[in-house]
């Protein structure tokens, strides 16, 4: 069901994706996932920490929400961890549970590296990090992304598709990801 992509052209992932961390850059991505077709509403869950927010949030795009990360985790192909350095480890605890080896984890935390994702699941996952900028708010933004070693073509291509919704996207190597930032 995926078709290949570079950007402009039509793609659909069709597979379900967890955003998990409703803030600013979380929504701007839902925002660029749903305005770009790459998932339908009923396929996407958002989670958060504070529930009239998240009700508010799912009313407004029509998806799934929950306070779980675990739940969220548990229901996706595609796990978005947009939350902020301080609060990945904590998160990471809370669905390592719940993850699968065949999901993919997109991370947007600054300076949380893709060996240290990795070691605090204990597991083989796929992990993309990226870097947007605040320009992504408003889908002409800039994204950084690295690889991690469990990554395949297609993670690449779905995680870059991901971030092509909201702008324009660079691969670069991990060590690269805060000169580019910066």
């Amino acid at each position: 069901n995926e078709e290949a992509s570079t950007r402009g052209e039509k793609i659909s992932l069709n597979r379900a994706i967890a955003i998990i961390g409703a803030g600013n850059m979380g929504t701007s991505l839902l925002r660029g996932i749903l305005n770009a077709k790459l998932a339908p509403q009923n396929k996407i869950i958002a989670s958060g920490t504070h529930s009239a927010k998240l009700e508010k949030f799912s009313s407004k795009w029509k998806i799934n929400h929950t306070l779980d990360n675990a739940e969220a985790a548990q229901f996706a192909d595609i796990v978005m961890l947009c939350v902020k350095p301080y609060t990945i480890g904590k998160v990471l605890d809370e669905i390592k549970i719940a993850l699968r080896e065949d999901q993919l984890l997109i991370s947007i935390a600054a300076g949380v590296t893709i060996e240290s994702m990795q070691h605090r699941i204990g597991k083989n996952n796929p992990v993309v990090r990226a870097m947007p900028n605040i320009a992504s708010t408003v889908d002409e933004g800039a994204t950084a992304v690295s690889f991690g070693r469990f990554c395949n073509e297609e993670h690449q291509r779905i995680a870059i598709s991901i971030f092509e919704a909201v702008g324009e996207v660079v691969v670069v190597d991990e060590h690269q990801l805060d000169a580019v930032t910066g």
